[in-house]
C-alpha cells in the first residue's frame, strides 16, 4: 500500500468515527420544539393496609424515572408521611429522593372528597353535612403540613383538593396542580382532569386565597390514556403538559409507556420539571383570576350509597366521572 493510499484511508476512519460520534451527539440532543414537562405521583390515604404494598410501586416508579433522568413530583397525604417518617430507612430513602431532584409535595383529600383524610380546617357541621363522621378528625391543615414536615419540612407544593372549594388550601401551599380551571384558552374556564387537553398550561393561573397568592399549574390523569397525552405533547412546542397518576398497581405501566415516549424525545430529562421548579423556571406568563372565581364553590359529584368506592364495581356515576374512584375503575 502506497504512502497516498494510507492517507486516504486514514482520512476515511477518521470521518467515521465524527460522523458516528456527530449522530450519536444529534441522538442524544433534547427536542428543542417540546414542552416541559412534570409527572405527579398521588399517594392515597386509604386504605393504610395498601400504603406498604404501594410503596414498593411507588419506589419502582422513582427508579423508572431515574433511568431517565425525570423529575417527579411525589405528592404524599399525612398518612404516608407518618408511614415513611416512621421508617429511618423509608425516611433516608425519600430525602435521597429530594436529593436526586426530585420534589416531595403535598396531597390532600378533603371533606369535598369520597375518602376523606380526616384533616380540615372546615367546622363540624360541615363535616357531616358531608357525609363524614367527624369522630375520625385528626387535625387542622396547619397540623396536615406538621405532619408532611417531617419528610420535606420545605414542602410548598401539592395537589390538595381544591377544585371544589380553595379553603381546602393550608397556607403553606402556594404551588398546585388542581385548581380546577383550564390553564390555556379562555381564563377561569372549569376542565376535568379526565380530559388529555387539561394538562397543557399556556399560562400560569394565579389567584389570591385567604391572604396568600396562589399559582397553579394544571395536569392529566395518565392512566386514563398516555397516548391521548403523547398525542398532546407531539402537537406542543412551548408551555408546560402535567400528567399525575397514583402510586398504585396497575397505573403504572400507563405511566412508563408516557416516560418512555418522553425519553425518546428528551433523552437526558432537560425538560422535565417538578411542580416547583415548572412554576418558577417555565417562563410562562401569570394571569391573576378575581377573587370571586378563583374561590368560588362547585358541587360535587358523590358516588352513590350502595356503591361506594372500593367495592370493585366501577358504576354509572363511577363511569361518568373516572377521578371519583379510579381504584373502581382501573
Amino acid at each position: 500500500m502506497n504512502r497516498r493510499n494510507s492517507v486516504f484511508i486514514c482520512a476515511l476512519l477518521v470521518l467515521s468515527v465524527v460522523l458516528v460520534g456527530t449522530e450519536s451527539t444529534v441522538a442524544a440532543q433534547t427536542d428543542s420544539a417540546m414542552p416541559y414537562y412534570i409527572i405527579a405521583i398521588h399517594c392515597e390515604p386509604f386504605p393504610l393496609q395498601a400504603i406498604p404494598e404501594n410503596y414498593v410501586v411507588l419506589q419502582e416508579m422513582v427508579a423508572y424515572a431515574d433511568a431517565y433522568d425525570i423529575k417527579l413530583t411525589v405528592m404524599f397525604t399525612a398518612q404516608w408521611a407518618d408511614y415513611i417518617a416512621a421508617d429511618p430507612a423509608r425516611l433516608a430513602e425519600a430525602q435521597g429522593w429530594m436529593a436526586n431532584g426530585h420534589e416531595i409535595a403535598a396531597h390532600h383529600h378533603s371533606i369535598f372528597h369520597s375518602s376523606w383524610d380526616n384533616y380540615t380546617d372546615f367546622d363540624p357541621e360541615a363535616v357531616e353535612a358531608a357525609g363524614f363522621d367527624y369522630d375520625y378528625y385528626q387535625g387542622s391543615l396547619d397540623d396536615y403540613l406538621d405532619v408532611l414536615y417531617q419528610v420535606n419540612p420545605a414542602v410548598q407544593s401539592g395537589c390538595v383538593n381544591d377544585e371544589h372549594s380553595k379553603q381546602s388550601m393550608p397556607d403553606g401551599i402556594i404551588y398546585d396542580m388542581c385548581s380546577g380551571f383550564a390553564n390555556f384558552g379562555e381564563p377561569g374556564r372549569r376542565m376535568g382532569d379526565d380530559v388529555a387537553q387539561k394538562g397543557i398550561s399556556e399560562y400560569i393561573t394565579a389567584g389570591n386565597v385567604n391572604g396568600i397568592t396562589r399559582r397553579w399549574l394544571t395536569h392529566f390523569q395518565i392512566y386514563q390514556n398516555p397516548f391521548a397525552a403523547i398525542d398532546i405533547v407531539n402537537e406542543m412546542d412551548s408551555g408546560v403538559y402535567g400528567v399525575a397518576t397514583h402510586a398504585v398497581r396497575g397505573q403504572d405501566q400507563p405511566l412508563y409507556i408516557f416516560m418512555d415516549f418522553l425519553h425518546s424525545r428528551d433523552p437526558e430529562g432537560a425538560m422535565s420539571r417538578t411542580t416547583a421548579t415548572a412554576i418558577e423556571e417555565s417562563g410562562l406568563p401569570e394571569i391573576e383570576l378575581p377573587d370571586v372565581v378563583i374561590n368560588g364553590e362547585f358541587d360535587v359529584v358523590r358516588p352513590r350509597p350502595d356503591s361506594p368506592c372500593g367495592d370493585g364495581v366501577c358504576d354509572d356515576v363511577e363511569q361518568a366521572q373516572p377521578d371519583l374512584c379510579p381504584q373502581d375503575c382501573d
